[in-house]
């Protein structure tokens, strides 16, 4: 038997791709624009350090890494059917670690990476898998889902003296300095990377009160929230999305949900997912409907981090 290590991951991306569809395609397809737009043409991805194994030029499996913030991210993992149980996962996280030492990485984290596929390990008909990752010395750190309506629900009272418009260069300057004032990097750079006209403003008056990143899988950009498309006619996304701290609990989240939800509609989606959240009480009030999917956050700490 002879178990070759090969690092040109992307010549075998289509062998990676129908393997896991093959396992997960009626639940988490993957497709080869996501392939592309998450894996090959993040700027996060270690393509050279991602490995692709075989056995006997049989494909075995193949992980995916990234680097962000100091942590290294397992962007996808995944080995075939027949070839669990025999110690080719561990021998992938085995070389997980030794790279997270070698960059000096704070810990390392299952998902969730910036140009994600994944916001954890999903929870659904994967047992087994969360039995691995736990025996690997991961612990889980939280929960997040993703909700979807497949109804544009009716309208709620629109607050006085707020109004919502999509965004354009006018604002593109004073979008980014809010953002970059009142919320994380990560969500700046999610909608610095999206197109302006599919970001959603609360203003009151000419000020920006909040702001709701949006895409239809028609278009271009494939947000975070877009990720299941595939199983959709013509799925819409929404997130990141934020209010004004000064303007927070006063109601006008749900009012801005609530009608950014409707306005997908409008134009075509045939339905709206808001994905990676605990809110899931708030969600539901704003119109969504339920939850889709469930995930999980799990990391280790590496190194002298332990």
């Amino acid at each position: 038997m002879e178990l070759v290590f090969t690092r040109n991951i992307k010549t075998n991306y289509k062998t990676i791709l129908n393997a896991w569809n093959e396992e997960f395609g009626e639940s988490f397809p993957l497709t080869e624009k996501l392939i592309d737009k998450k894996l090959f043409h993040s700027r996060f991805t270690l393509e050279k350090e991602s490995i692709c194994v075989f056995k006997n030029d049989n494909y075995i499996g193949s992980i995916f890494f990234k680097l962000y913030d100091d942590n290294l991210y397992i962007s996808f993992i995944h080995v075939v059917r027949d070839e669990r149980f025999k110690g080719y996962g561990k021998l992938l996280i085995e070389e997980g670690e030794k790279l997270a030492n070698k960059l000096n990485a704070n810990k390392i984290i299952l998902g969730s990476d910036p140009d994600c596929l994944f916001s954890g390990v999903f929870m659904e008909g994967n047992d087994e898998v969360q039995r691995f990752f736990s025996n690997q010395g991961f612990k889980r750190e939280y929960l997040n889902y993703n909700l979807i309506t497949r109804n544009s629900p009716p309208a709620t009272m629109k607050p006085k003296g707020f109004r919502v418009e999509k965004a354009n260069e006018k604002y593109k300057e004073e979008l980014l300095a809010f953002l970059e004032k009142n919320f994380s990097k990560r969500w700046l750079m999610e909608v610095e990377n999206n197109a302006i006209d599919q970001v959603y403003l609360l203003l009151k008056e000419e000020r920006i009160t909040g702001f709701i990143n949006s895409a239809l899988s028609s278009n271009e950009h494939l947000p975070n929230s877009l990720n299941l498309y595939q199983l959709f006619d013509n799925l819409a996304g929404i997130g990141p999305l934020g209010i004004d701290p000064d303007y927070q609990s006063k109601g006008l989240g749900k009012y801005f949900v609530n009608y950014v939800i409707r306005d997908l509609f409008r134009n075509g989606a045939s339905e709206v997912m808001v994905d990676w959240t605990g809110l899931v009480d708030f969600y539901l009030k704003c119109g969504f409907e339920e939850v889709f999917k469930t995930y999980v956050i799990y990391s280790k700490k590496v190194g002298m981090n332990k």
